[in-house]
């Protein structure tokens, strides 16, 4: 659990105190997803933090393809948002077809 945690503290969403003094998750923007996995992509088979970033990306991902009514079937729903997210089909699928430690 510890990489985990230390994953999200280094490469996922960034904390920041808020008005309040509590400490608060910034959100993840469309225009960091492309970057981040353009970033953690190729480190992802010697990096656990990273393979766990991509992980997470896969699942925002999976979760708007989903959310698409109606954009056709499966595959265009995918293909739509990985090209909005600037993130290369071929990275995708490979990824989601490789064993993962987490």
């Amino acid at each position: 659990m510890a990489q985990l945690n230390y994953a999200v503290r280094e490469f996922g969403p960034r904390l920041n105190n808020s008005e309040g003094g509590e400490r608060v998750m910034e959100k993840i923007e469309d225009s960091d997803i492309g970057p981040l996995w353009a970033e953690h992509y190729p480190k992802r088979n010697q990096s656990f933090a990273s393979e766990t970033v991509c992980l997470m990306l896969m699942h925002i991902v999976n979760n708007r393809a989903r959310s698409i009514i109606p954009y056709g079937d499966w595959s265009d729903k995918l293909h739509h948002v990985l090209q909005l997210f600037g993130v290369p089909h071929h990275q995708f699928i490979e990824f989601e077809n490789e064993p993962k430690r987490v």
